[in-house]
């Protein structure tokens, strides 16, 4: 057993904070499996351990390894899926041999417009929580990557931003579109950057207001059953709908009209 305090952590919490689930699993079974360390670094096992702290535990059993602790961290956890700020992280502190075949191994690529998004997540702590909340955001950052100049401030504007991903991939082509043009500007500040995509965002949002107009339009068609909700994510970020309804034990039918109802919107509406 070791003090839990005298270890050190590969990440900071911010880019591997442990879930309620992982919190509720520990508070019913305990620590399973050791925590594996390197001297006193962290291996494996980062989210158990904030975890255990944010529970008020002082010590942990742990199993001692030898190596690159980022080397020892990426083979062992191949099996899993990663955040992208620890991808990023882990990314930028491997020695530079072992990046290709890291890349290789979590399925995304190697290039270096990848190469040099991946270093500014891993040292831009503001672009983590987006990421994590919403992974799909790297597809876009890598279309950003083509950019020449001023990479870093597209890409802290366009995490940010309201919109889709169909609608930021739209924004990130634009973009590339204008560059290989010679349209933007040579040298670009921040607010400069900020102003352009607010522009861009204007030209391809009316999209998702059409969508939302054609989903209006399909359940006057196929309409819900009395009392009954169904709402789009605003940013039709995430798929789906939500539906709010009350059903008496008598009205069990309503189910089959919203079923129904649902299918005809479903059927026509792609973004869903």
């Amino acid at each position: 057993m070791m003090k839990i305090f005298d270890l050190k952590p590969l990440f900071p919490e911010e880019a591997v904070s442990p879930d309620s689930r992982l919190s509720k699993s520990l508070e019913s079974y305990g620590l399973i499996e050791p925590i594996v360390i390197s001297e006193r670094t962290i291996v494996d096992g980062n989210k158990r351990v904030f975890a255990l702290i944010n529970s008020g535990k002082t010590e942990v059993e742990t199993r001692q390894v030898s190596g690159n602790p980022f080397v020892l961290h990426w083979q062992t956890n191949l099996k899993r899926t990663w955040d992208v700020p620890e991808s990023a992280l882990t990314f930028a502190k491997l020695p530079e041999e072992n990046r290709r075949e890291f890349c290789e191994s979590m399925g995304i690529s190697s290039s270096p417009q990848t190469s040099q998004i991946l270093k500014i997540i891993a040292y831009n702590k503001l672009l983590w929580p987006p990421l994590i909340e919403n992974p799909s955001l790297i597809t876009i950052l890598r279309e950003i990557g083509n950019l020449k100049e001023r990479v870093e401030y597209y890409i802290s504007i366009m995490v940010y931003i309201n919109g889709t991903i169909a609608e930021k991939r739209l924004i990130s082509g634009l973009l590339r579109q204008c560059e290989r043009r010679e349209i933007l500007p040579a040298k670009i500040d921040e607010k400069e950057a900020s102003d352009l995509i607010k522009t861009l965002t204007e030209l391809v949002q009316p999209r998702r207001d059409s969508v939302f107009k054609r989903i209006v339009n399909l359940f006057e068609k196929h309409p819900l059953p009395p009392a009954t909700t169904a709402t789009p994510d605003q940013n039709l970020e995430h798929p789906g709908l939500e539906i709010k309804t009350h059903i008496k034990r008598n009205e069990l039918k309503k189910l089959d009209t919203i079923k129904n109802s649902l299918e005809k919107v479903f059927q026509q509406i792609e973004e869903l």
